[in-house]
């Protein structure tokens, strides 16, 4: 449900159907009672998403996945998202986190 790519939102799917809350409940609804185990998923509450910093290395390694002798370097960029509330219209910012293993090769 949160795909804001132009040719999926356009067609009212991926991020648009964030405009139709009753339609996302009933989407929600129907995959709980389908499902027999725990449904989880993931949405975008906002189209309006403004990145504050670059990725960059948290100083956190691991071994590589890719290569035996490579390393992996756990990546973080912060961000904020304004989401507007259809009912009321009061708008919220929330600053956020995002997190990334990258792989940077051989030692």
């Amino acid at each position: 449900m949160g795909c804001p790519a132009p040719k999926i939102a356009n067609n009212g799917s991926g991020s648009a159907l964030m405009k139709s809350p009753l339609l996302c409940r009933s989407i929600v609804s129907a995959v709980v009672r389908a499902v027999p185990c725990a449904a989880c998923g993931k949405g975008r509450v906002s189209s309006r998403i403004v990145f504050l910093s670059d990725w960059g290395s948290t100083g956190n390694p691991r071994p590589c996945d890719c290569f035996p002798e490579g390393e992996d370097m756990l990546e973080s960029r912060q961000g904020i998202s304004n989401y507007r509330c259809p009912a009321c219209g009061e708008s919220y910012n929330t600053y956020f986190v995002e997190y990334r293993w990258a792989c940077h090769g051989f030692k």
